[in-house]
């Protein structure tokens, strides 16, 4: 067998050459990228390979020096801050997945009617499809103690995203050591669609920190016991069974956690996940028996409806774990199998198990494995870790740190910036310069759309602070039946909440059109109430590569 001999330096060279031909090779093979938000056909249509290059260059010479420095002293800090500021540098982007406007719809409820009307009518005059209520009621206690803002749930969103990092950084010690877990909260970082996620209003990032939270929290009780580690697992264990129905497969892993334990130490594993699960009953039984009516129907509209339909609306393996997450941390968690076969680590097994249920059940969307980064991620520092030398296992980490952010900042970002979900942040933010209390939406349909257009309107009230009249518009079974196995389905579902329907007690200043055509065609009723105003202001932003435009015109004296 052949044995490399070369120096550090020598090293370092070929590594750092090696990062600079990842996102090369990627863009060449972009056509393989399926993903529906950040393809990598999309982002790089109107970018050349030189600024890539360029950048990927600056990326990994940036990482050389950083694979000198230890924070040996402040690396929860030190990982909970730069996780943050990062997380920050996509705060400008809109709202880009229309599933945003349900969970502002349930909070902006609870904010204005109170928590006691929020889960009474939860599922019931709160449109909630298929959502659990745990988001959408964190989210409404923000509106209601912090002012209806955005920027406070993406504040909240991005904590979360941090405190994953740190809690990826607790497992990996606690399984192993310090320095597995300190390389995966860092690759955690690596994972370019993430970034994307952020700072949206959606469930998919708190649902990361929820089963991670209880995943480390369940495998602490199980190794120590004690009261207050079980009622802490008990407690991050509801609330992820709270969070999305789709984390549910993955909670499974706990009782993988639960057989490798049990086989250490029978009698203390069996009492400490008894006292467990009676600590869970009680909380979860009381939900599910005051919701029981709603959560039957969503479970059964999610096998009916969702699970046939993710065969439709899938992307590929290709795409997420080559494209969307740093193909060097995929290829060091497939090559940790190795090093755990090797080793005979047992406990590897109650990582990885949530990978190997995603290729078993072939989960191909890239939003749903979001709660499955970390454990990715801690795949992948454990075969990193078999790199002995300290500095060029941290120059492998930080190379595929800042050549993921180059592809986050230089490519996703400005791409999501010019989406026509744009459209409606501008136009929110241009509405709150105008002197008036308050704006009528329009959402006229004027030719064959994938997205009911009335969905946008929650979105324009996320983005401004005046406020909104808008009289829903009904839809036909023929409608309904046209749209009865589109992803997008709910949008024509949707039941506009009443609080726009009965004027806001405001008279509007101005008038809003949503479009989904740039020439705004608008009926008769339209025009009639647009003669009233003088001006109008267009917002026309559009990538050009969706069914669905968002396009908004401002009519106003």
């Amino acid at each position: 067998m052949f044995r490399i001999s070369l120096t550090k330096n020598e090293w370092r060279l070929l590594i750092g050459f090696l990062f600079l031909c990842v996102p090369l090779v990627l863009y060449i093979a972009r056509s393989l990228d399926d993903n529906r938000l950040t393809s990598w056909q999309w982002v790089f249509a109107t970018k050349g390979v030189i600024g890539l290059f360029v950048f990927s260059l600056l990326g990994v010479v940036v990482a050389l020096p950083l694979s000198l420095l230890s924070f040996s002293r402040f690396r929860v800090l030190f990982l909970f801050l730069l996780s943050f500021c990062l997380g920050a540098l996509f705060w400008s982007e809109p709202e880009v997945i229309v599933d945003a406007a349900r969970y502002f719809s349930q909070a902006k409820h609870l904010e204005l009617f109170g928590i006691q009307y929020f889960f009474r009518e939860w599922g019931k005059n709160i449109f909630a499809w298929t959502d659990l209520p745990l988001l959408s009621f964190c989210y409404g206690l923000i509106f209601k103690y912090f002012g209806e803002t955005r920027i406070f749930i993406q504040f909240f969103n991005t904590i979360l995203f941090s405190l994953s990092v740190v809690l990826v950084y607790q497992l990996g010690k606690t399984l192993w050591d310090e320095e597995v877990g300190y390389c995966a909260g860092l690759l955690l970082l690596a994972f370019p669609y993430l970034y994307t996620q952020v700072p949206l209003m959606l469930v998919d990032v708190p649902t990361m920190f929820f089963f991670l939270a209880a995943v480390w929290a369940f495998t602490r009780a199980m190794q120590c016991g004690g009261n207050g580690r079980i009622i802490l697992a008990a407690v991050l264990l509801c609330l992820a069974i709270l969070a999305k129905y789709s984390s549910w497969p993955f909670l499974s892993v706990l009782a993988v956690i639960f057989l490798i334990y049990l086989a250490r130490s029978p009698q203390a594993s069996l009492k400490r996940v008894a006292a467990l699960v009676l600590c869970c009953l009680l909380p979860l039984m009381m939900f599910f028996i005051s919701q029981q009516e709603v959560v039957v129907q969503q479970i059964k509209f999610l096998a009916e409806y969702q699970k046939p339909g993710l065969e439709r609306w899938g992307e590929s393996f290709i795409s997420t774990f080559f494209f969307q997450i740093h193909p060097v941390v995929s290829l060091a968690a497939l090559a940790s199998l190795g090093v755990a076969l090797k080793k005979r680590d047992i406990k590897y097994v109650g990582i990885a198990w949530v990978v190997l249920l995603v290729l078993v059940m072939q989960i191909k969307r890239c939003r749903y494995l979001i709660p499955i980064f970390p454990m990715v991620a801690l795949m992948a520092a454990y075969g990193v870790c078999r790199i002995s030398d300290r500095r060029i296992r941290m120059f492998v980490v930080f190379a595929a740190i800042n050549t993921s952010l180059v592809v986050a900042l230089m490519a996703y970002r400005p791409f999501l910036l010019s989406m026509g979900e744009m459209n409606l942040k501008d136009a929110g933010q241009f509405i709150d310069t105008l002197a008036v209390d308050g704006v009528e939406v329009l959402t006229p349909i004027t030719k064959e759309v994938a997205v009911h257009p009335k969905i946008t309107v929650p979105l324009l009230d996320l983005h401004t602070d005046k406020k909104i009249v808008y009289q829903d518009l009904p839809v036909s079974r023929r409608e309904l039946d046209n749209h009865a196995t589109s992803p997008l389905r709910f949008t024509w579902e949707f039941q506009s909440p009443k609080f726009y329907e009965n004027g806001n007690n405001v008279k509007p200043g101005a008038l809003v059109v949503v479009s989904d055509s740039p020439e705004l065609l608008l009926p008769p009723a339209a025009l009639e109430k647009i003669k009233d105003f003088s001006r109008i202001d267009r917002f026309q932003k559009s990538t050009g590569v969706f069914l669905h435009q968002t396009f908004v015109a401002v009519y106003h004296n």
